[in-house]
């Protein structure tokens, strides 16, 4: 179970790095095994490398190099590499690279770029498929060809909400090789289907939420695990999964960490946008504020 993280900024626009660490420590809290740096929840695009490897430092200071995974995702190979020994050195536990955007990538240019991010540091590397932001699919042969060149590939984290390609990437993979599924909306449903664990944006806000239904699903518990699906379906329709930002980054400010506002272009909420969110986080049991008190262990829906 594995957070991935907004970043919070200052209102002139820097690292709020205190806020970060309460973040990360909030999280774990609830019941939260890990968390996610850098990635698009995280506005990775949008910060500098020096940025990202600060994130990155501060969230091993706030809970443990064993939690932290880097997204060292970049446009071009030598910037991916440059991150990945940035976080290594930083003390990240592991890495996560989204495919490079907006240029299209044949099967060649994936080969070589992600077997030379491999190859840059000593730690496990996950593979990241996320086609509506970076215009690449990662083709399952791509995924089967990288295992054979590296032993340092060790998963992915599929965020494309494809659950037959999922499964194409579980087999292309092999033995020990874990998917992380990160559409919050298919949870269920990727676990049922073999995901090893999954990596969540709205657990920045509902992580009780999150971490209940992983729990009912390991307890095979399917009642209660449709039960809260349904409830995050709830907070999704209403903080519009990831779509705006601005939405996630007001939840948190609301729970009570000061996370402020994305960074320009992205835009911070309406008052009106604001208000509905709030309206179904009361609705689910949720209060503002409340992140500021220590969770019980497992949050609200612990068994």
């Amino acid at each position: 179970m594995i957070v991935a993280l907004v970043t919070p900024l200052h209102p002139d626009g820097t690292l709020n790095l205190a806020a970060f660490q309460q973040l990360c420590q909030f999280v774990i809290a609830s019941g939260c095994q890990a968390v996610l740096v850098g990635g698009t929840t995280g506005e990775g695009p949008l910060l500098s490398r020096e940025e990202r490897t600060q994130l990155v430092a501060a969230a091993v200071a706030a809970i443990g190099s064993e939690r932290v995974v880097a997204h060292i995702g970049d446009l071009t190979t030598a910037g991916a590499v440059a991150l990945a020994m940035a976080a290594e050195r930083a003390g990240a536990s592991a890495l996560t690279a989204l495919t490079p955007w907006f240029y299209a990538q044949d099967e060649v240019s994936l080969l070589t770029h992600y077997t030379a991010v491999a190859a840059a540091t000593s730690l496990p590397l996950y593979l990241y498929n996320l086609p509506a932001r970076s215009g690449n699919v990662l083709p399952p042969g791509v995924v089967s060809q990288l295992r054979e060149r590296s032993a340092r590939i060790v998963g992915i984290k599929d965020s494309g909400g494809d659950l037959l390609l999922f499964q194409e990437y579980l087999a292309a993979g092999g033995a020990d090789f874990a998917g992380l599924w990160g559409p919050d909306g298919l949870a269920l449903g990727a676990l049922a289907h073999g995901a090893a664990g999954l990596v969540s944006g709205n657990a920045n806000f509902v992580p009780e939420l999150i971490v209940g239904l992983y729990r009912a699903f390991q307890a095979g518990d399917w009642v209660t695990a449709r039960q809260l699906q349904a409830q995050v379906q709830q907070v999704r329709a209403a903080l519009r999964d990831g779509a705006h930002l601005g939405l996630f980054k007001w939840a948190v400010s609301w729970r009570g960490i000061p996370a402020g506002a994305p960074r320009p272009p992205l835009r911070a909420p309406s008052t009106e946008e604001a208000a509905q969110a709030e309206r179904t986080l009361r609705l689910l049991g949720f209060s503002a504020n409340s992140a500021l008190t220590t969770p019980s262990s497992g949050g609200l829906f612990s068994r």
